[in-house]
Order: C-alpha cells, then structure tokens, then sequence
C-alpha cells in the first residue's frame, strides 16, 4: 500500500478542484483509482458492479484493492445483498479464498443457493457435523450431478478423497462420467455399498439412463443380471431399458418375464444358450431356476451337457428322487457319503438308509462309529412322518369363525363371525386384545388390516365395507355400493386403497380408509369369488369363472390364465415368488406363475372340498382346509401328499403361513389354531445352510417335552447329521460338485 505522508498537499489539491492537476507518484495514482473504483461499484451494488468486484477480488494485481474488493462483498454480504452472498461463496469455494471462509463461517453468512450452501458445509466442516444433516450424503450427491461446476466438483471429489469416503466418490464419479469402463467398475462393487448407496445409484442411472445415456441405460440393466437386483429390474423394465449387446438383452428379456419381445429376438434360443454358457455359477443357477419357476425350459433342449447341471439349493423332490436312483444304480457310495454332508437332512437319511443296505462303511473307525449312530437314527426318522405341530390353540369368545385376517407382517389377526364383533389378536404371541370392536350388523363376509395397522375393514352380510380405527374401535367410515355379497376385500400395499371383490361381478377401489370409491373393474366372468394384490401393489388377481391379472393401477387386464372352466373360488399367492394357487370346483389345485403366465402344477383332490387355502413363502407346499375341518399339506412340485391333520370339528374358514415357517388355521366351530411348520423347512434345506442360529432354534425346539414320537425322532437326527457334519467336514476334502448320470449336482 502506497504511503501518503509526503503527498497530502496534492491529495487535497485532487480533492478541493474540479479538473486537478495530477501530480502524484504513479502507484498512488492507481491506488487512489482503484479505491475510488471500489467504492463506486460499492455504492453501485448492482449484478454487474458486484461481478466486478469479485472479478477484483479474485484477480486483481494489486493486493490492496483485491482486498477492499473482497470486503465490499463482505459488507454486501452482510448486508443482505443476494449477489454479492453468491460471489463471496464463489471466493471460498472456487479460489479457496481463507478470508472469505472465515467470514462466512464465523458470521454464519447464508447463501441464496441452496448448493453452495451444501458445498461450503462439506468442504469446511468437520464432517460429523456435516453429516447431521446429510448422513448418507445424497443430498451432497444431488449438487454435484446437477449444479456444481466442473472446478468445484473437482474439489469435492478431493476432499470426499481425502475423508475416506470412497464409495461416495466412486460413485459420483461414474455417474457424472457415465463411461461404460467407470460405470463398470460401480457394477462390480455395487455388492458391497449399503442400501443408501444402493439406492442413489439406481437413482441416478435412472434419471441419466431417461436422458438418453446409453451407457446407465446398460448399467442399469446389468445390476439387474448380475447383482439380482430386483428394483434396477422393475425400472428398467418401466421405462423400457434394454442392453444393447443381444446376448444380453436376450437374457434381460427372458429373467424379465418380456416373453413376447424374448420370442421375437431370440426364437432359436442361440442367444440365451451363449448367454448361459459365458455367466458365471451364480447367474447360472439363477437362470435354471427361473425356467422351472416360470415354466419356460424349451430352451434346455438346445443347451447340451450344461442343461444336466442342478443346484443343491434348488433341487426339487423329484430331482432327489432321481439322486437316490441313480446312486443305487452306480453305486459310488463314497461319493453318496460325501453327499449326506450337503443334502437336505431328509433325503441324507434315505442316503443313509441306502449305505446301509448296501453294507458300506467309512474307512476310518472313528468315521465308522459315528455312521452306526447316524444309521440309527435315520432308521428311526424314516419309520415316521415329518410334521407340522400344533404351536398353540386359541378359543375366540364367539360361537364361530367366518372370516378373518391378518396384517402383512405377520404380527396382527383379526377374526368375525356370526354375531357383531370383531375380535383381534398379536402374533405370534396369540393374546388376544381386550378391545372388541362391535358392529351395527351381524355376519362378517370378509376382513383385512391396513399394513401399518391402524384400521380394520370388514364386509358383513349387509353388502357394505365398515372401516374402523383399531386403537379405540371407532367406526370412521361405511362405505356402500355392491349390490352382492361381498366376498373378498384387501389393503393394497402403500396402505392407500381398499379393493373389493363381490357377487355382483365387480372389483371396487376405494381410497383408504376414508372413500369414497374412485375406480372399478368390471372382468366380465359373473360372480367374483377372490381378489388379491402382488406385494409390490403392481399386479391385481381375480378369481370367478376364470382367473385372471390385470395391472393397477393403470386397470388393464394382462391376462387369462389357464384356469378350469368351472368356478375358481379360492385364490393364494406365494410371499417370495410371482406364484398363484387357486382352487375351483372340480376339486383340482392348480399352481401358476402369474407373471408368465404358465400353469405349472395341477393336483386332483377328488375327495375334498377346499375351502381355504395358501402357500408356502416360495410356494414349495400349498396347504388347503375342507369342509369337514381337516388340513392337507401338499408338495407343490409333485403333489404328494406329506400331511393330513384332523384337528378342526367343523368347515375350515382360513389359512394363512406367516413368519417363515408358521400357520394360522381357523374353523367354524370358533378355534384358531397356530401352526409350527419349522421342522418341514429344515428337512428340505440343504444342510450346508444350517446356521447356528437356526441350530439354536432346533436345540430350543427339540427341549420342548410336547412333540409327538415322529417329531421327536426327526429333531433327534437332525441334530446329529449336523454335529456329525461339523465334526468330520474339515476331514473330507473339498468338492465343487457331484457327477452322475442323469445330471451334476453343483454344491
């Protein structure tokens, strides 16, 4: 700064006239010309006088009018000036300017831009307080895809760096580059981001992917096929994605369910078989199981040996049947040995039951000693049937059952009857709720609970929907409008809307919980016997003189599926798999995929009259109740019958599996009976997926002193078969798979 002691008569001399004589020094000459700029654009404080002094304070040679730039935006600033906040952000975050952080942050000055705002937050914040407001950083990742200019989203990136936050960087970085190799790289790690990460990126593909982006198109097609990540698959899907290599979207299109773009690009098979043969085993076992899901194995034929490979999770009852053959006829019995230390404990004892017969023994006689122990108690199991144990039986107050429902979770149950109340129960526990909520009408037809548990709708014989809060029992709404019994109604999964399925041949939308009706389906198949919705609330299925799929909300029907021309009167669909079990009038149980349209299993029940049904959580066991009050538990794949239970006196009037491995029945004669259904799952579960947890279940099962004998015999072994596993693994070496003739079990 130029110093003024020597010139003040001149400075008065170019402050008292109008045209001075200029004779000062040349640098006080400029800096008196600045200052007075300064002040001018000061006092100005226009846009464009304020970009001025940023430009000053940024690049101006003089030091000393830099400075007074810079605080004339601070004064700005302060001042409430909009313009001049954004330049002295641009000071601190651009240029890194230290002066300008330190007035921002100690004088907590706020930008009129929400980014900067942000940006400033991260950048000179510690990051624990950063992250009070933005704990999974998306908000930080929204700025930096969409205002942050380039040099700033450098920064950020360095200090996201210097932090440790690797896979925020990671992923901004693929996403503001969108190059195949970049967005590659955050496919292979996607496995190992949390669900937040996970989720911004599905975002963000999505957003850039509609913007034209063929590369997010492909990413996010291919965090579908290679991370088995459902969301990525419905977006895609939504928004019509496909992968551009036609291998790939071959295989896109058939994991996808799309069967008629899938025949149009790939009627041969050529493409998805090449597709199979270069994916890994996962993907492998993923795409086999689809096929039997689905019903489309055509192209198997075409596969060669590749189609003989099964996966031991995966394996049906009929595939283990074939095992046990094709053992007895090869007899490699080191290698049956080999296979009791992965199969599903209930086909290792039949493996067991097949060495002994044969008269085999291990080498060793440590080994040998514990086969006799194993041999014993398979023996033992085998002379009994595995069962489903009644847990607990529960008696309502009323003199019957007619309906009853229960909440998403699995942890609430409603019932009604006859009379006018309405009874509710906590699962598992089974304590029933003192509160009994109490109806103007007698005869509930049909019940359901809102998924967040707050109200009750029930349809009495009256035709209308009564809608009631649970938590003090108040009727808070009638809705009116069927001209025919009503016989099925349902909560759709956000909770939003409540559809109804009567005699009167329609399905009826109704907001919830409140009305009034806003949509109805009229699917010209008479009388409406049931109605259900798929978990995402994306597929509605109706049951009357056909069984069809219709998509909601849009209302259009998808499709019919292959359904017997009598009545289908009762509808189940399974809680982890895109399949449906239905019901109709000429006794016979048909299993379809929904999605694909396919049926997949028939089973003739000339005998019974089913009048409730549902299905196991992946659909691998349907259990119907009858008239006379009798369970039956079918195997979905060959429909044999593993149970029959008399246990109720009069018509069964629900069903329903929850938690797992847990069953709800209800009959007439006022019995609720919870159901234990854990044992049938162990048995088929391949034993390298016995964890300690569930072994701590089988330990707390098997102490119980209620089981019956068959019970009891099946705990017994199953807890040997897995000591005996644990005990002797690290003794046999490794095996990846197990050949035989009819086709290769991958372990």
């Amino acid at each position: 700064m130029p110093t003024f002691q020597d010139h003040y008569e001149q400075i008065k001399n170019l402050l008292s006239s109008a045209q001075p004589d200029i004779q000062l020094p040349a640098d006080l000459q400029a800096f008196l010309l600045q200052a007075g700029a300064v002040q001018a654009l000061f006092e100005d404080a226009s846009e464009a006088a304020i970009g001025l002094l940023e430009n000053s304070a940024r690049a101006c040679p003089a030091p000393e009018a830099a400075r007074q730039a810079a605080q004339a935006l601070h004064t700005l600033a302060t001042q409430g000036n909009s313009a001049a906040r954004e330049s002295l952000y641009r000071l601190a975050l651009e240029d890194g300017s230290a002066q300008a952080v330190e007035w921002i942050r100690d004088e907590k000055i706020p930008s009129p831009l929400v980014w900067q705002n942000r940006c400033f937050a991260f950048q000179f914040l510690p990051l624990p307080e950063y992250l009070g407001d933005d704990p999974h950083l998306e908000k930080l990742l929204h700025v930096y895809l969409t205002q942050v200019p380039p040099v700033l989203q450098e920064q950020l990136a360095a200090r996201a760096t210097k932090l440790g936050l690797e896979h925020w960087t990671e992923i901004a970085d693929a996403l503001l580059t969108a190059t195949d190799e970049k967005l590659a790289i955050l496919i292979d790690h996607y496995h190992g981001y949390t669900q937040h990460e996970k989720n911004d990126v599905r975002f963000w593909l999505t957003d850039r992917a509609q913007k034209g982006s063929v590369p997010t198109q492909n990413a996010l097609c291919e965090l579908f096929l290679n991370e088995d990540d459902g969301e990525a698959g419905r977006l895609a899907v939504q928004h019509g994605f496909q992968p551009t290599h036609p291998e790939r979207r071959a295989l896109f299109l058939f994991l996808t369910e799309q069967w008629d773009a899938y025949e149009v690009l790939d009627f041969t098979h050529q493409r998805l078989n090449a597709a199979y043969e270069s994916a890994g085993p996962g993907l492998r076992q993923r795409i086999l199981s689809h096929s039997r899901l689905s019903g489309h194995t055509e192209w198997l034929q075409s596969l060669g040996d590749a189609h003989r490979r099964r996966w031991l999770k995966d394996m049906s009852d009929a595939d283990w049947r074939s095992v046990l053959r094709q053992f007895e006829s090869k007899q490699d019995w080191r290698a049956a040995w080999r296979m009791i230390t992965h199969a599903p404990p209930l086909w290792a004892a039949q493996l067991i039951g097949i060495l002994q017969s044969a008269g085999w023994k291990p080498e060793t006689q440590s080994e040998e000693l514990e086969f006799l122990d194993l041999v014993s108690l398979a023996n033992r199991a085998l002379r009994e049937t595995p069962e489903i144990c009644v847990a607990k039986v529960l008696k309502t107050p009323a003199l019957d059952i007619s309906a009853v429902a229960m909440r998403s979770d699995g942890r609430m149950l409603a019932t009604g009857g006859s009379d006018q109340r309405l009874y509710l129960w906590d699962l598992p526990s089974g304590e029933r709720r003192g509160d009994v909520i109490s109806s103007p009408v007698p005869g509930a037809r049909a019940l359901a609970l809102s998924p967040d548990g707050e109200f009750l709708a029930a349809a009495f014989s009256d035709q209308g929907i009564r809608i009631y809060r649970i938590q003090d029992g108040h009727l808070v709404k009638t809705l009116a409008g069927h001209t025919g019994w009503i016989r099925s109604i349902s909560i759709h999964p956000d909770g939003r809307t409540l559809f109804s399925a009567s005699f009167d041949g329609t399905l009826r939308a109704w907001r919830f919980p409140l009305g009034p009706e806003y949509s109805r389906l009229q699917p010209n198949m008479g009388e409406l016997f049931a109605a259900a919705t798929d978990a995402a609330g994306d597929v509605l299925l109706l049951s009357g003189q056909q069984v069809q799929t219709w998509r909601w909300p849009q209302g259009e029907m998808l499709q019919n599926l292959p359904a017997s021309p009598e009545t289908t009167l009762q509808l189940a669909l399974a809680a982890d798999a895109p399949l449906l079990a239905g019901y109709s009038r000429d006794h016979t149980l048909r299993v379809w995929n929904y999605s694909s349209g396919r049926l997949l299993s028939q089973i003739h029940t000339p005998d019974l009259t089913v009048t409730a049904l549902c299905l196991s959580p992946q659909a691998d066991f349907i259990l119907g109740g009858d008239k006379d009050g009798a369970i039956t538990v079918w195997n979905t794949s060959t429909g044999e019958i593993l149970q029959s239970m008399q246990v109720h006196e009069k018509t069964i009037t629900g069903l329903h599996w929850f938690a797992g491995a847990y069953i709800l029945s209800a009959s007439q004669e006022g019995r609720l009976i919870l159901w234990d259904a854990r044992l049938l799952r162990w048995l088929r579960q391949p034993i390298d997926q016995m964890n300690n947890p569930i072994l701590g279940e089988i330990q707390s099962m098997d102490a119980e002193k209620n089981h019956s004998s068959g019970v009891k015999a099946w705990l017994a072994f199953l807890m040997e078969l897995i000591r005996w596993k644990n005990r002797f693994d690290i003794q046999l070496e490794e095996i990846h798979s197990i050949r035989l003739d009819e086709f290769d079990i991958e372990l």
